[in-house]
């Protein structure tokens, strides 16, 4: 039961820590306290895993830490029609549309 407890908590540690990296990553200025916030959440998140479950623990936190990542960054991976427009105008013919 106490391994559960930790396993959970390690996860919502290893999602909160990718939240506040793609924070901070996001932004224009890199900022130190956030990333080292992040990073320590993770690291919370990976010593809860192990303690919870050995290896198995620490395994699945790092899978939720990965899904969780992936769910983050996936929008930028994606430009929309509404980027390009925004980026640097739509041409037709030639002639700009919107700049």
């Amino acid at each position: 039961m106490a391994g559960d407890v930790l396993i959970l908590a390690g996860a919502g540690s290893a999602i909160l820590g990718i939240a506040i990296l793609r924070y901070s990553w996001r932004r224009t200025g890199r900022s130190v306290p956030h990333n080292t916030a992040g990073w320590f959440l993770l690291a919370v998140g990976a010593a809860g895993g192990w303690s919870g479950a050995g290896a198995w623990g620490l395994t699945v936190i790092m899978l939720v830490g990965t899904a969780a990542a992936c769910i983050a960054l996936a929008p930028g991976a994606f430009p929309t029609a509404l980027d390009t427009v925004f980026a640097g105008g739509v041409t037709v013919g030639g002639s700009d549309v919107i700049s």
